[in-house]
């Protein structure tokens, strides 16, 4: 497979690791699946990825595996996935703002906001002066009719040549 994809014959390469993927069983090392994630990454094989590295990474770390599968489940739409691991992780006592925000965004796409501020909440407790936070509490509050949540003081949020891309932009504008 990685030969196909080297090759730039994608197809190959995506039929090749999917005979891989459903060889891959229990009794597969580490290293095995590790290897075969980073082709189906590659690939963006997205439910692949979330697949092979959903038995071997547990919410007790948050290191660039964890973050991968994180990826995965949000592009493979696993967010019931990601709304446990993301807790599961404060539970252990890691605190990461992307895995806040993550979870934050899925709340609120099901209609979670509450929860979804709650969590953002959580986290400015901690840290107040965290603009990139403040910006989506201020979105999410200003969507459901709870404004005074929001920030009205700009030198509170990010300026908008600050943000990261072009949907936080507006959300500066909007907010």
């Amino acid at each position: 497979a990685r030969f196909a994809f080297v090759e730039s014959n994608h197809p190959e390469g995506v039929r090749e690791l999917n005979l891989a993927a459903s060889a891959i069983d229990s009794g597969a090392t580490w290293f095995d699946r590790m290897d075969l994630s980073i082709l189906a990454h590659d690939l963006n094989q997205w439910r692949t990825v979330f697949q092979i590295l959903k038995p071997i990474i547990e919410p007790n770390q948050l290191g660039i595996n964890a973050r991968i599968l994180l990826r995965a489940a949000l592009h493979a739409r696993e967010e019931a996935f990601i709304l446990d691991f993301c807790s599961r992780l404060r539970a252990a006592g890691i605190h990461d703002k992307q895995a806040y925000l993550l979870e934050a965004d899925v709340l609120v796409r099901h209609r979670e906001a509450d929860s979804g501020i709650a969590l953002l909440q959580e986290w400015l407790a901690a840290h107040p002066d965290d603009l990139e936070v403040r910006l989506p509490l201020s979105m999410i509050a200003r969507m459901t009719g709870r404004d005074e949540l929001a920030e009205d003081d700009p030198k509170r949020l990010p300026l908008v040549e600050e943000v990261q891309d072009p949907q936080h932009g507006t959300a500066v504008v909007f907010v």
